[in-house]
């Protein structure tokens, strides 16, 4: 890597870094602000003690908060890899540094997407443009999991391009190691994104069986642990290894598909497209910011 690259590097990690941190300090005082985040950072404090769950007060009704279970264990209805991060900064003393050191390391990343899957000026401009992301600046200064899953996946795709075309197992390895960490974040979204770069290996594998065939069975090899991980994470604190923290909290209707609603009415598939739609028009007003389209380019 030349100097100017090593430069740009440096700088694409330090500028979002110390956004990020700002943002961090001043706006959000170092301190989650939202129930989700909050379950996120209690949990990773219960980690930090080396426990997978606290036991429940014997007055637990004093001690009810959303989003976290207390059902005689007490504990956090979300999957275990983001506050396992958060465990890191907890036993450091500042667990408000790992989002930001997450969102930095991403912007990284995507620069190296970019320059793997297109050429080095697409990665440069995708580094600008992650940078002066709105939605990607304020969710690596908070305590959310989304800093985690983007930086596990990004990961997982920017060693999957490698992967294919040079054709190495340890960047199969490390491809597996990315999407495994994703699923124990945010397993939902993991298997959303997937499924084109799915579609791509089957693709391979039709085309190039003999070529493809090893290197993919390295990949998902390498994900299993974080899978059988996290089963059994759920199989002692939800006592079923196929039931996530949200069902046990909210009941069977707090899942996925038609007919299911944990508040008001049902979920259909009407409500479904709507509540796409909107976020959608979410995604485009807020990924960068901009009074334009942020999504038509």
């Amino acid at each position: 890597m030349d100097s100017s690259r090593t430069a740009f590097v440096i700088l694409i990690f330090v500028l979002p870094f110390i956004i990020t941190n700002i943002i961090s300090c001043f706006v959000f005082d170092h301190i989650p602000h939202v129930q989700d985040s909050i379950a996120q950072l209690f949990q990773a404090k219960i980690f930090a003690a080396g426990k997978l769950y606290e036991r429940s007060h014997p007055l637990k009704e004093f001690f009810r908060y959303t989003h976290i279970i207390n059902n005689g264990r007490w504990y956090s209805q979300y999957p275990p890899g983001h506050p396992l991060f958060l465990m890191i900064g907890v036993l450091l003393g500042m667990p408000w540094i790992i989002n930001p050191l997450l969102g930095a390391l991403s912007v990284v990343i995507i620069y190296l997407l970019g320059k793997e899957v297109y050429d080095a000026k697409t990665g440069r401009w995708a580094a600008v443009f992650a940078i002066l992301s709105p939605f990607l600046i304020f969710m690596s200064s908070e305590f959310m999991s989304h800093s985690s899953a983007m930086f596990t996946f990004a990961l997982f795709a920017l060693f999957f391009f490698k992967t294919i075309r040079l054709k190495k197992w340890y960047f199969a390895v490390l491809a597996g190691i990315g999407f495994g960490l994703c699923i124990t974040i945010r397993p939902y979204t993991a298997i959303g994104l997937v499924i084109p770069f799915l579609c791509y290996s089957v693709f391979l594998l039709i085309r190039k069986p003999k070529e493809y065939f090893k290197l993919f069975a390295v990949l998902i090899i390498s994900a299993m642990p974080f899978l059988l991980g996290f089963l059994y994470y759920n199989y002692l604190t939800n006592g079923n290894p196929f039931a996530l923290g949200y069902t046990v909290l909210y009941g069977p209707d707090h899942g996925i598909g038609l007919g299911k609603g944990t508040w008001g009415r049902p979920h259909t598939l009407v409500r479904g497209l709507a509540d796409f739609w909107d976020s959608i028009k979410a995604l485009n007003h807020h990924l960068l910011g901009w009074p334009l389209s942020s999504l038509v380019p």
